[in-house]
Order: structure tokens, then sequence, then C-alpha cells
């Protein structure tokens, strides 16, 4: 019914509404379908930041050695 569609940064590039869920009364339900979009964007752009980010660390071998110098 919303659809919301952010980039890495977790900017918005576009929102769209299906016309059918406009109903002028009940604008409270549209903005919490709107934010419950929202959220759901930003929680798979985390998962995909953090698939990338757990696959780059695999292929360091190991890491890094925090604290020795």
């Amino acid at each position: 019914m919303v659809t919301v569609t952010l980039n890495g940064r977790k900017n918005v590039l576009s929102l769209v509404i299906a016309p059918e869920v406009v109903n002028p009364a009940d604008v409270e339900m549209l903005q919490d379908l709107v934010l419950a979009a929202l959220t759901d964007a930003q929680a798979k752009v985390d998962e995909q930041l953090k698939g990338e980010a757990d696959g780059l660390a695999g292929s360091l071998g190991g890491g890094f050695p925090f604290g020795a110098i």
C-alpha cells in the first residue's frame, strides 16, 4: 500500500502511496502506513549494509588486532 525507497545513507528516494489507501476521513491510518514503510525500508538498508560489512570483514582474514601497536 505504501512503498518507500531509500539509498544506503537512508535518504528517501521515492514514496509511492496506493490511491485506495488515501481516505481523507482516516489520515491517521495513512500516517501509520507511511511510518511502517519507512521503518521497514530502514531495517532493510541496515540488514544489507550489515551483510556487506560482514562479508568484507571475513575477506580480511581475521580482522585487525585492536589495542596492539
